[in-house]
């Protein structure tokens, strides 16, 4: 009876580390999934603002303005922002995206 309890209690303790390894293995996806997100998402900040940027200057220089070109641009981003937000479901990547994110957080 005693070696019994000594393998329930090994057996246990095994289940145990186990659980801990495997709620460890989903942390570091998650968190590297985070981490390459924002990375991606900064460099494309950057570019998109540098590119905006760009064009509103060229906007600007066509149109003999100090002004009209950043409104122009910030215009027509407001309005990809409200196109997106409204359309999201219509576009290809973003079910995946979803479905992507729920299958790192999923707790089985």
């Amino acid at each position: 009876m005693s070696e019994l309890k000594e393998l329930l209690k090994d057996y246990l303790l095994l289940r145990y580390e186990q659980g801990k390894l495997d709620i460890e293995e989903r942390i570091d996806k998650v968190a590297h999934s985070l981490v390459s997100l924002l990375f991606i998402s900064s460099l494309l900040s950057s570019a998109l603002l540098f590119i905006s940027l760009g064009i509103a200057f060229w906007i600007n220089a066509r149109l003999h303005s100090d002004f009209l070109g950043f409104l122009i641009v910030g215009g027509m981003s407001l309005l990809l922002l409200l196109l997106f937000f409204f359309f999201r479901t219509k576009f290809p990547f973003y079910q995946r995206l979803v479905d992507k994110v729920k299958e790192n957080i999923h707790v089985s």
